[in-house]
Formats: C-alpha cells, structure tokens, sequence
C-alpha cells in the first residue's frame, strides 16, 4: 500500500541531491504527500503480479501431478529416472518463463516511479510513459536488472546486512538510468566549463 509513496520519496530525494547536492531524511517521506496515484500504481502492478505468480505455479502443480500420473514412482516405491527427469525439466522451463516475465515486467514500469515523483506526472500517464520507454530500452534494461538482481542476491547471502549496503546503489542506478532515458533536470552538474572572459573586460584594466 505505501511501497510507492515511499519509491516517490526516494527519487524525489534523489533528483534534489542531483539538483542541489543535499538532501534530507524526511525528502523519503515526501511521497505520502501525493499518495494517492502512487497507491493506484502499486495496486495494478501488484493485481499483474499476483495474476501472473499463481498461474505458473499452478502450471507446475499441475505438471507435477501429471508426472505422478504417469508413473513417477516404480512399484518398489523407488523414483523413475526418466519421469524425474521430465517433471524437472518442465519445472525448469516453468521457472525459466517466471524470471523471464518477471524480468519484462520489471523493465516495462522501472520509471514509474521516477515518472511520478520527479515529472510529477499523474500514475495512469506514468504508467504508459514507462511502458513505452521501456519497450524502446527493454534490452539494456533487463541487463541493468539482472545486474542489480545479482548484486541483491550476493548482499542477502551475507546474512542479509549485505542487502542494506547493496540497496542504495540500486535505487541510485535505476535513477541514473531513468536520467539516461528522459534527461536530467538539474543545473548542479555542468558538463561544460563556462566560457573563457574576455581580455580587458574585468575591473583593473
């Protein structure tokens, strides 16, 4: 219910540190200010979750009981190598098929959020503007997840502390990337040095 306000606050700080080079704790609570499309955005990425998780599961349920059906048993109660293998392989391309959506829909509404808290833009219009950026980026997209998946992976092996070290960096690289695709919006950063004074112009000559 509030994961996207507190998503709103942490670009929103982001984008300030960006901008200004400072920010504040309290710039992550920003988001409660404009809870009401990042609640609606939260729920219909949640509801395509929650329908998507169910019915590979429920594939591999009925896989499993399809291999139990044709003998994954032998009648000394000992496994079948080959049904074993089967119903592996097949939870395998059901597993396979889960990151890979997952790994899609990931990419297809990564800028929602940056959307909503730094273009202040309305959820619905987010929504379709990350879809789209998404689609014209998908390739770089899922390899800067799978980047990212990888490094939470390695930091919740180390007793979960690590993840806590590992999660500012993910925000701050999908944000990096969310400035890749629309532009930056800050002045803090001059990628140009201004221009050089003019000779005999400055007081004392």
């Amino acid at each position: 219910t509030i994961s996207g306000a507190l998503f709103w606050g942490i670009y929103s700080a982001l984008s300030r540190q960006a901008s200004s080079g400072t920010a504040e704790f309290g710039d992550i609570f920003a988001g409660f200010q404009k809870i009401t499309p990042c609640l609606i955005v939260a729920v219909v990425m949640s509801v395509v979750q929650f329908a998507i998780s169910p019915a590979l599961v429920l594939g591999g349920a009925a896989a499993g009981v399809s291999a139990l059906g044709l003998g994954m048993l032998t009648r000394d109660g000992q496994f079948n190598p080959a049904v074993f293998g089967g119903l592996f392989l097949v939870i395998l391309v059901f597993a396979v098929i889960y990151v890979v959506i997952s790994l899609i829909f990931s990419a297809l509404t990564a800028f929602v959020y940056p959307l909503i808290g730094v273009r202040d833009l309305p959820g619905g219009q987010a929504l379709t503007l990350s879809i789209k950026s998404g689609f014209a980026n998908i390739g770089g997209l899922i390899l800067l997840l799978i980047v990212l998946g990888l490094m939470g992976f390695v930091g919740a092996l180390l007793c979960c502390i690590g993840f806590f070290f590992v999660a500012p960096i993910l925000s701050a690289a999908l944000f990096a990337a969310f400035q890749s695709v629309f532009g930056s919006t800050n002045n803090f950063y001059q990628n140009t040095p201004p221009p050089p004074p003019i000779f005999g112009n400055q007081p004392g000559y």
